[in-house]
């Protein structure tokens, strides 16, 4: 059966409603990424592996247990391969339930929205950047600390490529000016392949082939093409279109996708895929490698990253299954908390502006003279807050505006409603169907789910 028929799900109880799990999912990322840059802003990975010297910890006292925080929060990395598989998952939301299987609007209607939504908080965090870099004292010299990769900024292949969204084609490129924003160009690459390479295949030949394409397609890019795309992560392809998948899965009609989602075991799966990626990203550590001769982050950094996709997609059906039925419950109850909702509503503006913010509170605690633990005690107490308050300011500014007019008008309620609805930046294709997220760091706010979901979420996504 092909793709396109009978994907309308009309007459759905939850044909209107929103997917506002999906914004839970983004706050709690979105702050998991924070925390990571926070251990990273005196550059602790980077003395560990000798890029820098002189670094604020000692191996005594409390200075100790830095270390064992840095390994908990370090995972927070992987923020950015969930936001693509719910990217994925939000831009296919709408295509699976409607009755041709394409975006709204076409191709035009499709690209307008992700330019709408992705460009003006970007280009608005990019210049800031650059002012700041120009006119902070501190800001543009290399000083021992994460922010050093974000120099030298003023450099004219530097400022066009990351204009023109290509920074991710080069390591001299990649994290200058803002450190964060190499996962902006590579999702407006699988943006751009999307409606080209897996919706067709999806259209014609189904669900499986379209992510089996895109991983096939995205790992034999980075094994063909490297070291071209060295940096640019094209197995993030495979990502998204498992994200796709779990769109597809929950709501198209088809009755292949009936039989995957109701046959299938997701929760077990889950944890299976979580404990085969946790254990591949184990063996790569130096200890192991040296040990088994084989370092599969080195050699097949694409099947790492699709067992998380897979655990990710996974549990998102289960949620959606329980979601249905409306029962919240155990995680989707803990998704549902508003403060994480809120968070993830702008979640896309604290992956943008975080680390200009995060350094400026660096450069502080530099100026203050703080070393050993008292650092990092000052990033968590200051830089935290500061950089929620800081995004949520820039989001009003630069980002809300942008967003959807339902979701503009609808953000207001979010002080008298307790339902939320959802609105992205790592995807944001929706038509009359739950809401889903977008990338990266994701946003969510808590609105009325009787909100009609039929524009995109975008943001990192």
């Amino acid at each position: 059966m092909k793709a396109s028929e009978g994907q309308s799900t009309a007459g759905s109880p939850k044909n209107s409603a929103r997917i506002d799990y999906l914004d839970g999912i983004r706050g709690l990322a979105a702050l998991a990424v924070i925390f990571v840059h926070v251990f990273e802003a005196f550059g602790l990975d980077q003395e560990w592996a000798g890029i820098i010297s002189n670094g604020r910890l000692t191996a005594t006292g409390i200075d100790r247990f830095i270390p064992i925080l840095n390994n908990l929060t370090r995972y927070g990395a992987y923020a950015v391969q969930i936001f693509l598989v719910i990217s994925g998952y939000s831009l296919m939301l709408a295509i699976a339930k409607s009755k041709d299987g394409k975006p709204k609007g076409g191709l035009k209607g499709y690209f307008v929205r992700r330019i709408r939504r992705i460009w003006p908080p970007y280009y608005a965090a990019l210049f800031i950047g650059l002012f700041l870099i120009a006119v902070v004292p501190g800001m543009n010299v290399k000083q021992n600390i994460w922010w050093d990769q974000a120099l030298p900024a003023f450099k004219p292949d530097v400022i066009l490529s990351h204009m023109l969204f290509l920074h991710h084609f080069s390591p001299d490129w990649l994290q200058k000016i803002n450190p964060a924003m190499w996962t902006i160009a590579i999702e407006e690459t699988i943006y751009l392949l999307f409606p080209f390479t897996l919706l067709p295949v999806w259209r014609r030949f189904g669900t499986i082939p379209m992510v089996l394409t895109g991983i096939i397609v995205g790992a034999a890019s980075w094994y063909l093409f490297h070291p071209l795309l060295q940096v640019a992560n094209p197995w993030f392809l495979g990502l998204f279109a498992l994200g796709a998948m779990g769109a597809s899965f929950g709501f198209s009609n088809r009755s292949q996708e009936h039989r995957w989602r109701e046959r299938i075991p997701w929760i077990p799966v889950s944890i299976v895929s979580f404990l085969l990626f946790i254990g591949s990203d184990v063996a790569s550590k130096q200890v192991f490698v040296s040990r088994l001769g084989f370092d599969i982050k080195g050699s097949a950094p694409w099947l790492v990253d699709a067992f998380l996709g897979i655990a990710v997609v996974a549990l998102l059906i289960h949620l959606t299954e329980q979601w249905k039925t409306k029962e919240e419950k155990g995680l989707l109850r803990i998704l549902h908390l508003p403060p994480i909702l809120k968070l993830g509503t702008f979640s896309y503006s604290l992956y943008l502006i975080h680390p200009p913010i995060l350094t400026l509170v660096t450069l502080t605690a530099i100026r203050l003279n703080l070393t050993s633990w008292p650092v990092y005690v000052f990033e968590v107490v200051v830089g935290v807050p500061v950089c929620i308050i800081g995004a949520y300011l820039f989001h009003l500014v630069f980002e809300r505006p942008f967003m959807p007019t339902y979701l503009a008008k609808a953000e207001p309620e979010v002080l008298t409603t307790t339902k939320v609805a959802s609105h992205g930046w790592m995807g944001h294709e929706q038509k009359s169907e739950p809401a889903k997220i977008d990338q990266g760091v994701a946003m969510a706010t808590p609105m009325s789910t009787s909100v009609p979901v039929n524009s995109d979420n975008i943001g990192q996504d």
